[in-house]
């Protein structure tokens, strides 16, 4: 099982990086990345707007300590998603909010075509 990226879903993080917009996630709390994954869901950012995504990023890094969020990166979200904001607390309470998690399988490879590992490739 490995975390996915919350702007790429499709895509596990690998060392707690995204392949894909190459941030580091990892050390985020699962509950603030499936609320910015609402920010990506309701069109807001783009996934393949790296410019942007970054931009995001660099917004919330400040309320980012270690592992922990301040709660202020809610606030902050919320003013300026707040769409998203509803769409999260709309999930959250029907139980519906996104894993964020892949299953790569035992032998390294989730089969995808966005695999990171080389699907074709079982020798590692």
């Amino acid at each position: 099982m490995k975390d996915a990226c919350p702007l790429h879903p499709d895509t596990p993080l690998v060392d707690g990086r995204c392949y894909k917009c190459q941030l580091l996630w990892g050390n985020i709390p699962k509950e603030f990345r499936q609320y910015l994954h609402f920010v990506m869901k309701q069109g807001f950012v783009k996934p393949d707007d790296r410019a942007a995504i970054h931009n995001l990023y660099d917004s919330i890094a400040k309320y980012i300590k270690g592992d922990t969020v301040d709660p202020e990166a809610y606030t902050f979200l919320g003013t300026r998603y707040p769409e998203a904001v509803k769409a999260y607390n709309d999930a959250k309470n029907r139980d519906q909010l996104p894993n964020l998690t892949l299953d790569i399988g035992a032998n390294g490879s989730s089969g995808s075509k966005n695999d990171p590992f080389g699907g074709e490739n079982k020798r590692y």
